[in-house]
Parts: C-alpha cells; structure tokens; sequence
C-alpha cells in the first residue's frame, strides 16, 4: 500500500528541513543517507536529523526503516511533536491505519488547526470504513482552511458516496459548495453530472452541462455526454442531433489531431450510440 502520491505535507513537519537535506534532495538515496549519517556521527542528539533520515528511507520506500529513525528522534526530543506526522504518514503507507490514526490524532492535539493532517486522518478512516469520520474531517479543512483546493470538495463527495444509503442531499450540497468556491470548475462539475446520472437524475445533469462555459459545451466531449443523457431520457431525435453535431465537430479538426486517442475514443462513443439508436428504432 502506497499512498507516496496522495500525501499533503504539513507546514509544520516541513519546518523540519534543513538547507542541507533541501539541498541534497536530488542525490541518490545512498548518497543522502550517507550525507545525513555522517551529520549524525557528528551531532547524534540531534533529533531533527533522524527525521530528515527517515524521511530519506521514506522516499525508499523502506518504512520499518524510516520508522525506526522517527522513534529515535522521539526518543531525544519527546516534545517534537511533528515527528508524529511522519509515524503517521509511515503507518498509512504500510496500512496500518489504527496507528496511522493514533499518530495523526495525537499531532492534532498539538496543533489542531492543521489541515493537510485532517485530510490524512481523513484519508485514513476512508481506510477504515468510517465514512463518516473522513467526511467530518473534509469538512474542517473546508470551513476553516485557508484554501480548499477543488479536490478536497471531490474527495468529500466521493467519500460520502460509499455511505449505504447514500446521503444524497449532503453530496449534492457539497459539490454546489465547491462549484460555488470554483465558478465553471470542469472536474466538480464532471463529478457533479457523473453523480446525478448515478442516481439517474437526468433532467438534473443537463441542467449542470448547462453551466459548462459556451465553448466547452460544443467540444465532442461535451455533446456525447449531452446525447447519452438526452438518450436516457428517451429524447431520440435530440439525442442522434448531438451525436451528429459531435462527429461533424471531430470531422473539423485537423486529421493529425483526430488521430489522439482522445478523439479516436469520443468518435467511437458518437457512432456507437448512433448505432443504438438506429438498432432501437427497428
């Protein structure tokens, strides 16, 4: 289990790098603990270089490693509690997510403002199957985070809809919030329309392709999504115009450019659902 990609790094925790690991960041991983060994040969009570250490074997991917190093480090300076963001990450990166939670709980109780550590910890009872809890903690960094990214709103939809039965308000709530932080954000509202066709609120969809930019809504894309959904809702003719509005629109462009795999892809979603309709209609 790696979660490497997906990790938020604390501002705190960040505090923690030396100019020197900074700076040796692009060496191998056996040159930087060999740079870092040698500081701690040197300086051996110093808790922050077996983060910096463990961090390094983190970037290895050698947790038990990384782990060991962080306990070290909470061995000489108990009251270095950022070091618990690290045993956190480690614990989340090897699933386990019971330590991984204690680690980034005890963290929040020191600095219980910080929003990347919420979004682990949230990450973490996605984990566990606490659907709830993960939500709880999306909804921190929303309300009170600096700057909630767009994928927070994402992630908080996409965490609520494992709830059986889902909360259908409270996801389609959510999303609004997001679109209404990000005006003609393309990704909530592709989650937003991929959402109410889930729950085959169709007339709800179009509504929200309507809000797509001008320009967007005459892309190939756009207007096999539109022609599905108008097909769902048994809007024949409507439907067969968009797909051949969708396949003129790609006969437009420029032969190298319908040759991406993209486009290649969005003609033979167009003819197939041509091809459906002319099969239904026999």
């Amino acid at each position: 289990m790696n979660t490497k990609p997906l990790l938020t790094c604390c501002f705190s925790a960040l505090l923690l790098l030396s100019s020197s690991a900074i700076c040796h960041a692009s060496a191998s991983i056996p040159e930087r603990l060999d740079i870092i060994g040698k500081q701690i040969q040197k300086h051996p009570d110093d808790a922050e270089l077996y983060i910096q250490r463990g961090r390094v074997y983190r970037d290895a991917e050698q947790w038990d490693m990384a782990l060991q190093n962080y306990a070290k480090a909470h061995e000489i300076a108990p009251d270095m509690y950022q070091v618990l963001f690290w045993q956190g990450d480690a614990w989340l990166n090897q699933g386990h997510y019971q330590q991984a939670q204690d680690a980034f709980q005890q963290y929040l109780s020191h600095k219980p403002n910080d929003s990347s550590v919420h979004i682990e910890l949230a990450r973490v009872f996605i984990h566990l199957g606490r659907y709830h809890e993960a939500a709880e903690h999306y909804d921190y960094v929303i309300t009170n985070g600096a700057n909630p990214v767009p994928q927070i709103y994402l992630d908080r939809a996409r965490c609520l809809m494992k709830i059986k039965p889902q909360p259908v308000a409270e996801i389609q709530s959510g999303l609004q919030q997001g679109l209404n932080r990000y005006p003609n954000n393309v990704t909530i509202l592709d989650e937003m329309i991929a959402f109410s066709l889930s729950i085959n609120a169709y007339t709800d969809a179009i509504t929200q392709l309507d809000l797509l930019p001008d320009q967007l809504q005459q892309q190939p894309k756009w207007l096999i999504k539109r022609a599905d959904i108008e097909k769902l809702r048994g809007n024949r003719e409507r439907a067969i115009t968009l797909y051949q509005q969708a396949l003129a629109n790609l006969d437009s462009l420029p032969e190298k450019r319908q040759k991406a795999p993209a486009y290649r892809a969005a003609r033979e979603n167009a003819e197939q659902g041509l091809t459906a309709l002319s099969l239904d209609n026999h």
